[in-house]
């Protein structure tokens, strides 16, 4: 998520320095705009500082947070008309080109709006004022539309790409949580099962039949238990036994299924009931000697 958002950033903020280049070069090499060097500078100290205010911000500001900041869209509406404002022929329309591409995405309706009063604008420049030819103002117009809904479909096709990548990463983490969730539910299973045998146990007043008791909550053939100091005194074939230690507790255990012998789930149900009936399984082997 944070990649996407982080891309996300870096993306309008890339665009808008190439507006910015475009802008510098029909400013100074194609004099799009018909400003005098005093105004042109001054116009630069104000991108200069626009460009550090968002070079700031998008340091600053929580990744993805940059990208869908108003003030920032609203700022660059406002550049948008000024430019069509001063623009003398096509160059000067450039960069309003990238603006536009840039937000018509999210923002379709603001941009067709915009759009449609930036034409406008060039049409009463182009017939009251004729600050365009006829060709210049049909070009300029293509050039605006074209601009918008090609980079309106590049977008889409690239927030497209960005959602799909994030919905995989999304149902990676589904799947691997899924994965957690289930062994869980195995161990909560196996508690449920451990309790019942304990409340079973404790109104018990003696513990001389807990291997009956384990025989019984293990569906087992033979229960076997022992300290782990001690030799092992009964002969068992290994193939038809889980042998299991928890600390100096060794338990030996014959399935009545075989197909228990190879079930995680049931070795690991052994083990967590000899952890939790350690003082029981203690207590009965110092009562045995």
């Amino acid at each position: 998520m944070k990649e996407r958002n982080r891309s996300l950033d870096l993306y309008y903020l890339g665009s808008k320095l190439i507006a910015i280049s475009f802008f510098i070069i029909a400013l100074y090499f194609k004099q799009a705009y018909g400003l005098d060097k005093d105004y042109a500078y001054s116009i630069m100290f104000f991108l200069i500082a626009y460009l550090v205010a968002n070079i700031v911000l998008i340091l600053r500001l929580p990744e993805g947070r940059y990208a869908k900041k108003k003030i920032l869209r609203v700022i660059d509406y406002f550049v948008v008309i000024y430019l069509a404002l001063l623009s003398l022929n096509l160059y000067g329309l450039i960069p309003i080109g990238f603006l536009l591409g840039l937000y018509v995405v999210y923002y379709f309706r603001e941009i067709s709006l915009l759009l449609l009063f930036i034409i406008f604008l060039l049409l009463i420049k182009a017939i009251l004022l004729h600050q365009f030819t006829r060709e210049e103002i049909v070009l300029g117009i293509l050039y605006l539309l074209g601009s918008a809904f090609i980079s309106s479909k590049l977008n889409l096709l690239w927030v497209i790409q960005l959602k799909n990548t994030l919905l995989i990463k999304y149902r990676n983490e589904l799947k691997r949580k899924d994965v957690i969730i289930g062994e869980l539910s195995k161990k909560i299973s196996i508690f449920e099962e451990i309790l019942k045998f304990l409340e079973l146990l404790s109104r018990k007043k003696h513990l001389e039949d807990l291997p009956n008791f384990l025989k019984g909550v293990l569906k087992a053939e033979v229960v076997y238990l022992q300290k782990a100091d001690k030799p092992i005194k009964v002969n068992f074939n290994r193939e038809e036994f889980i042998v299991t230690k928890v600390g100096n507790i060794i338990f030996i255990i014959k399935p009545k299924e075989k197909y228990l012998l190879n079930d995680e789930r049931y070795k690991e149900k052994i083990k967590t009931l000899i952890t939790i009936l350690k003082p029981y399984i203690e207590s009965f082997l110092a009562n045995s000697k």
